[in-house]
């Protein structure tokens, strides 16, 4: 389980080059505005020796999205597994892979805590689901 703490990061002030110090709204010619919240990562899995040479592993993990109002971080879903081959005790194969789900969500400025002089017009867009699969393998050569 892991806790980031990505809602301290609400602004980032863009300065004049001759300006010493500089605040977000104070001194600042713009500032970038994320409106994060905080973040959690939830993983679990179990791992299994079936034989001398075979083992395996599964986890799934869920990683919360930080986006609010704006932005395409939402929610994430994953499946691992991975396979390892060790003939002898020099050689150890593994092969892993990984599929998983972005979630779907809107950005819209509309939504966030500031005003339009502030933050703009409201423009916003809708996104869909997206797959995400990774493949890796590996061997090691112990001598």
């Amino acid at each position: 389980m892991k806790w980031t703490d990505w809602s301290q990061l609400q602004t980032i002030a863009f300065c004049a080059k001759n300006q010493s110090t500089c605040s977000a709204g104070v001194n600042s010619i713009t500032t970038l505005d994320l409106f994060y919240r905080d973040g959690w990562t939830v993983s679990g899995g179990v791992g299994h020796k079936f034989t001398e040479k075979w083992s395996g592993a599964v986890s799934l993990t869920w990683d919360r999205g930080t986006s609010t109002v704006i932005g395409t971080q939402t929610d994430t879903w994953i499946v691992g597994a991975q396979a390892i081959y060790s003939p002898n005790k020099n050689l150890e194969w593994k092969l892993s892979g990984a599929l998983g789900i972005l979630t779907s969500g809107s950005s819209s400025i509309a939504g966030a805590p500031c005003g339009p002089s502030t933050c703009g017009n409201a423009a916003g867009y809708d996104f869909g689901n997206d797959l995400v699969a990774a493949i890796s393998t590996s061997v090691k050569v112990k001598f």
